[in-house]
């Protein structure tokens, strides 16, 4: 795992609400698998039974935006905004080619070697680094409000930068009472997208 290439990207679905997405490939040229998942989503909509729940938003998000992911993708992460009444969702991390589920608060080894950190409710992290740097990052921003996601993605990146971890994406949920952001951190480059 010597070249990583952490990008963000936004598309947008068939109703025209915005998804916002990060995630690590092996590869710099990544314009096909773009091009692919702004075409998907043109034709996506969250299904109407599923906008009030939010198990259902993340499950919907997870199951459209991991199907048929190229293996050069080793993690990917998405940020989307639907009008939850209560609580908040719309936030998915970690790595496309493993069963989906719910992140809990612990730091795992991914089986691509990455490492994967989440709070419930976001942000959640994964970064090319150790077990104990994922920690470190994730309590930088463990008292934070969850509706304070710009300012938790500026610390999440000082903290990278401080500690020295160069590889990095990060997202935090898009619907409720949070704001939806997405972060890429690469040793060249920091990329913030947000609602």
């Amino acid at each position: 795992m010597n070249n990583l290439y952490p990008f963000v990207l936004e598309v947008f679905t068939m109703l025209n609400d915005k998804i916002l997405i990060t995630g690590i490939s092996t590869e710099s040229n990544n314009n096909l698998y773009f091009n692919n998942l702004i075409n998907k989503f043109k034709n996506w909509k969250l299904p109407e039974s599923a906008k009030n729940e939010a198990f259902l938003i993340d499950y919907y998000l997870s199951k459209e935006l991991t199907e048929d992911t190229p293996k050069k993708i080793l993690a990917l992460g998405a940020s989307f905004k639907a009008d939850l009444r209560k609580g908040c969702s719309g936030g998915i991390i970690g790595d496309p080619h493993s069963e989906s589920r719910s992140i809990n608060e612990k730091a795992e080894k991914l089986t691509n070697g990455l490492v994967l950190m989440g709070f419930p409710g976001g942000p959640g992290i994964v970064i090319r680094g150790t077990i104990q740097e994922a920690e470190v990052i994730m309590l930088s921003v463990s008292t934070f409000k969850k509706k304070e996601d710009t300012k938790m993605m500026e610390v999440i990146s000082q903290t990278a930068e401080e500690i020295g971890v160069s590889y990095l994406i990060a997202v935090s949920d898009g619907s409720g009472y949070t704001d939806g952001s997405v972060l890429s951190i690469s040793p060249n480059e920091t990329n913030v997208l947000s609602f």
